[in-house]
């Protein structure tokens, strides 16, 4: 008995004849894509973060008073960083990038 060609085996140009095995064609390698606009994003993210969690070791805080009483959480407007003041703990250590913003309010002052 003879082996008869598949459905799509016969009808392939790169079908060997008479050896009933199918073989690919040779292709130059798929140029690599520039990176994608979420790639990139999550990259500036990751950056982002790195310098933001460095912030301490840096020592680059100021302290700030809250003059409220009233808790209140604050996310930092360059860091994302949330900062919790309230009357009992009106004495935070703040990244200098962030209290610049702060100091514009009427919320809080120097300590």
């Amino acid at each position: 008995m003879t082996p008869t060609p598949g459905p799509n085996r016969a009808s392939s140009p790169y079908a060997n004849p008479g050896s009933g095995v199918a073989h690919t064609a040779m292709t130059a390698p798929i140029p690599r894509r520039s990176r994608s606009a979420a790639s990139l994003a999550a990259n500036a993210v990751t950056q982002q973060a790195t310098a933001v969690s460095n912030f301490a070791t840096n020592g680059a805080v100021e302290h700030l008073r809250y003059t409220e009483s009233s808790p209140i959480h604050v996310r930092g407007p360059i860091t994302g960083k949330t900062y919790q003041f309230s009357g009992t703990q009106p004495v935070q250590a703040v990244d200098k990038r962030d209290a610049a913003s702060l100091l514009q309010t009427r919320f809080f002052r120097r300590s």
